[in-house]
Formats: structure tokens, C-alpha cells, sequence
């Protein structure tokens, strides 16, 4: 996982592949909730918290929201529970696990456990559902689109889209392309550090945006292969997952100041059986703020 070697302190990264841990998975594993879909294990764990019978089988706003708040909850050794309470399409389009890697592979595929509050606009149309809301691991937090099915009376989680953050007036805006296994935009634009990416998921597979700010004599290239944390590497920020034909932002709170920062993005390559995380691709660059 060269994703969590090298931006220091990126919780969410090793959780989230497993709500993006499967973000270090992703980022290599770790964006992620994780895996579930054909009932496998359901039942079969020993959940930290179990969800109430109404969570389980209720179709109201507040039994979804529930639901999500129970799955953050899970831990390494709920393997089996979370696995019951994700799809098949989430382990393989947001984990980039099987089940039995992520069986195999539980503490970066679950993680150490979470909040998930804050719920916004919760909707439930049948046995689909979708609502945003803050999860947060450690001292990480980060906003995502959650979408839901109801099957065999659970809810699972199916989905996690990044919430688009507004981009402030006055703030230029930097297009950022996504593609396999690429970033695209114009360095120019960003050297005087008061910027916003608009970000657009040109490719055929999720990415994220990852950013730190390293040194200016740091090897990237070399960096994202090594097996030991390089010095000096600043997590700055992070914003994902974006599906095929996507597009959001990234906002910083003030303007960049001066150094070196990178970009990369470290969910696994869906085609590789490898699960090879895509800044080992290639999928990774630099630009300077003066």
C-alpha cells in the first residue's frame, strides 16, 4: 500500500477501502465500507453494534441512516458482518476487492471503526435509497453521497459518491482531468496558489484526488513505489471517489502556501488481477506554488 506510506496521518485513506480503506487499498485499500451483495456471511459476524430489528428490516429515512451508523461501526473482527451489509457492486466498483481478499485482508479492508452523522436530504424511494452525510474516522472527516438497497429486509450500502463542494467566488478554477492513469491540468494556472480544481472524471475507471505537499528534492516516482514513509510528505487533501464521467471539486480552506505539492490517486486498477493502486501506474504529479 505505497498509498499509505506516503501521506502520513491519512485515516480516512486506510478506513475508506474500507469506507474509502478502501481508500489505502484504494489508497490501496483504503476507500471503503466494503463487500456484500449475495448474502454471504450475513448474520455470521460479531458486529460491534448490531443493528436494531426496525434498522434491519424498515424502510423509513431513519432506519437507512441507522444502518449507516451501525456499518461504520464495524471493525476487523466484523469481517463477516460487514461483508453482509455491502454489495457486490460496492466491493467491486469502490473496494476493488473480492470477498475473500477482503476476508483475508480485514484490517485494511474494514478498518478500526468510525462515526457516520450528520445526515442530509435522506430519501427513500422502495428498497433504494440514497442520503450525505459526514464520516468521519479518527480526526478525519470527509462528506459522501451514500446510496443504499434494501435486500433480504437490510439495507446495504451500494455506493459512495463524493459531495461537490461549492467553489467561493473570486477563486480562479484549475480544470483537473482524471483518466487512466493521469492527471491533466495546466500548471500555469496554479502557481500562484489561490485556486479550486474542478475535477472531471474523464476514464473508465473511479479515481480520487489525493494531494500532499512534499519536498522539493522528493523522488515521486520513486516515492509511490517505496515499501517505507518518505520524509517530510504533508497530507493536504483529499476528495473522491469520482465514477466515469463525474465531476466535482477541490476546495482548500486558504491558498496554497509556496512549496511543492503532489497529486495522486491510489485505487486499485480494476483490470489488473493484481489490484496494482494507480499512482503505481503512473497515475500521480507535481506542480509548485511560488
Amino acid at each position: 500500500m505505497a498509498a499509505d506510506r506516503l501521506v502520513e496521518g491519512d485515516a480516512m485513506t486506510r478506513k475508506l477501502c474500507p469506507y474509502l480503506a478502501l481508500a489505502l487499498l484504494p489508497a490501496v485499500a483504503a476507500i471503503a465500507f466494503a463487500c456484500g451483495g449475495d448474502g454471504e456471511g450475513d448474520g455470521g459476524g460479531q458486529a460491534t453494534a448490531e443493528p436494531t430489528a426496525t434498522a434491519q428490516a424498515g424502510g423509513g429515512e431513519s432506519d437507512v441512516e441507522d444502518a449507516l451508523r451501525t456499518l461504520g461501526q464495524t471493525k476487523p473482527e466484523d469481517v463477516d458482518y460487514f461483508l453482509g451489509h455491502v454489495t457486490d457492486n460496492f466491493l467491486a466498483n469502490v473496494v476493488g476487492l473480492t470477498r475473500q481478499e477482503c476476508r483475508e485482508r480485514a484490517q485494511e479492508c474494514v478498518g478500526a471503526g468510525g462515526k457516520v452523522e450528520d445526515f442530509r436530504n435522506t430519501e427513500v424511494k422502495g428498497d433504494r435509497a440514497t442520503t450525505e452525510a459526514a464520516f468521519i474516522f479518527e480526526t478525519d472527516r470527509q462528506e459522501f453521497e451514500a446510496h443504499l438497497v434494501r435486500e433480504n429486509g437490510a439495507w446495504k450500502l451500494e455506493d459512495l459518491r463524493a459531495v461537490p463542494k461549492e467553489i467561493p467566488a473570486g477563486v480562479q478554477t484549475v480544470r483537473l482531468d482524471l483518466n487512466e492513469f493521469s492527471f491533466a491540468f495546466d500548471k500555469d494556472r496554479v502557481k500562484g496558489g489561490d485556486f479550486a480544481f474542478e475535477v472531471h472524471n474523464v476514464g473508465g475507471q473511479r479515481h480520487e484526488v489525493r494531494m500532499a505537499k512534499i519536498p522539493a528534492d522528493l523522488d515521486l516516482a520513486v516515492a509511490v513505489q517505496s515499501v517505507s514513509q518518505p520524509a517530510g510528505v504533508e497530507g493536504i487533501a483529499y476528495q473522491g471517489p469520482f465514477a466515469p464521467g463525474d465531476a466535482g471539486s477541490v476546495v482548500f480552506d486558504q491558498p496554497l502556501a509556496p512549496g511543492r505539492y503532489a497529486l495522486l490517486c491510489f485505487l486499485p486498477d480494476k483490470g489488473d488481477p493484481e489490484k496494482t493502486a494507480h499512482a503505481e501506474k503512473g497515475m500521480y504529479a507535481d506542480f509548485t506554488v511560488e
